[in-house]
């Protein structure tokens, strides 16, 4: 059967396109660009408004069109990356946190948005030729980055729903009760209050974080900083510490637009993050079946990773074995709960999102389109984007997860729910993918698209 998964492929998809000429770089520098104001758009305009959106649409159509020219197979210019790195603070100082659902009574926010801005900038100090090394100017981002995060959580207190849930989640787990079946009071008015709506390792995760120091945004800061941490540490030794541009881009992934927002709101995303970078360094590492744990518990945290699944099904180094694996693991930790309540957990954690209406504040072109044309426009996007994809991107570990940031982005404009936190995602993918691109192990395996290991 996996030869014949593989033999569908290479029928009808072929094996990657390889560039033409000299362009995968300045289509490398366009993928950065545009994945950049993907990020910086919603950092700025947090809902729904015409300028938003067309910001988005650009930025996706700029996404697209340097994947097709080979953005996958070149590496970022250092100008583009210094351009990166001088607009993150921007959004701070136009859209500050305490214009996104705050409690305004409680202090903090001008130390981490100094320390924010600070640690964005110092990812200069990684790229740039210095005396001092890349991994000590890499710690030092992500000090800063530690300091902008703790800051902030103890500083501030979100007046948004996910935070209460997870935090009333976690002291329920404590109480022996079901996340599932609990309502939660403490929400603000108008906002979700009677069900908890993600997938199990969501609460899993995040209650630590509450029963050791009293907020799970302390274990989402620590997800968010070893991501970035766990390139850092692959790109180094595989280039000796000599690879300042690898060592910046993975150190980047810590500042993409948006970050100290995620972790000021509680948003789960950095699990995802966590989850697929380390299923992709250890892909890189050929150690394909410790991958589909994280891979496995990244799916188990939140619904939209599911639209990776056509990737991975088709990526060399995993193939429809480990595919299903990573099912197994997901289905795993969340059967107990869906044993426990069947009809709650269904409730909460899939018809919410398939029978709610369009929010009217999500960051997408759902509700300009005609009703009749919303599911097709977003399953044609979704399929043509997964064809380019796998002709133009490397079957590399790297390539993954640039794979992942472009699919999410399209994803992301065409789908009916979609917000900050998902474009903060797949701008942190396409980053990932090109920091673990430069590491040697993933310049290797280019060659051998077609193995399966």
């Amino acid at each position: 059967m996996q030869r014949g998964v593989k033999g569908l492929a290479e029928r009808l998809l072929g094996e990657p396109v390889l560039p033409r000429g000299g362009r995968e770089d300045a289509a490398a520098s366009l993928a950065v660009f545009a994945t950049w104001l993907g990020a910086w758009t919603p950092a700025v305009h947090a809902i729904y408004n015409g300028w938003n959106v067309a910001g988005l649409c650009v930025a996706v159509l700029l996404l697209v069109v340097a994947i097709g020219n080979g953005a996958a197979h070149g590496a970022p210019s250092r100008t583009v990356l210094l351009v990166a790195i001088a607009s993150t603070p921007l959004p701070l100082l136009i859209s500050p946190p305490n214009r996104h659902n705050l409690d305004a009574g409680v202090g903090g926010l001008v130390p981490s948005m100094v320390l924010a801005g600070a640690a964005a900038l110092a990812v200069a100090a990684v790229l740039l030729p210095s005396r001092i090394s890349p991994r000590a100017s890499a710690v030092g981002v992500l000090a800063i980055s530690a300091s902008a995060f703790g800051a902030m959580i103890t500083g501030s207190r979100p007046l948004i729903d996910v935070w209460v849930i997870l935090q009333d989640s976690a002291r329920g787990l404590l109480d022996g009760r079901n996340p599932y079946t609990m309502s939660f009071p403490g929400v603000p008015a108008g906002q979700m209050d009677w069900c908890f709506n993600y997938w199990p390792v969501t609460f899993l995760s995040t209650a630590p974080g509450e029963w050791a120091l009293g907020d799970v945004r302390w274990a989402e800061a620590l997800y968010l900083l070893a991501a970035p941490a766990l390139l850092v540490w692959h790109v180094g030794q595989r280039s000796a510490w000599r690879d300042r541009r690898g060592v910046a881009l993975a150190v980047l992934t810590a500042v993409v637009p948006g970050a100290l927002l995620i972790v000021q709101q509680a948003w789960t995303e950095p699990m995802l993050l966590l989850g697929m970078v380390a299923g992709a360094v250890l892909l890189a590492r050929d150690r394909a079946d410790w991958a589909v744990l994280p891979l496995g518990l990244a799916l188990a945290t939140k619904q939209h990773l599911v639209v990776l699944l056509p990737l991975l099904l088709f990526w060399p180094r995993f193939g429809w074995k480990r595919l299903l694996a990573t099912g197994g693991v997901a289905a795993a930790v969340s059967l107990p709960w869906l044993l426990a309540d069947p009809a709650r957990f269904r409730l909460c954690s899939v018809d919410f999102f398939l029978d709610q209406p369009e929010p009217p504040k999500s960051l997408s072109v759902w509700q300009v389109l005609p009703e009749p044309v919303r599911m097709p426009v977003l399953l044609l996007g979704f399929a043509a984007t997964v064809v380019l994809l796998l002709r133009r991107v490397p079957r590399t570990p790297g390539g993954f997860l640039v794979a992942s940031g472009v699919l999410l982005s399209v994803f992301s404009l065409l789908n009916k729910q979609t917000f900050m936190n998902q474009w903060w995602l797949a701008a942190a993918f396409v980053v990932a993918g090109y920091a673990l691109r430069r590491a040697r192990t993933d310049d290797r395996a280019e060659a051998d698209v077609g193995s399966d290991r």
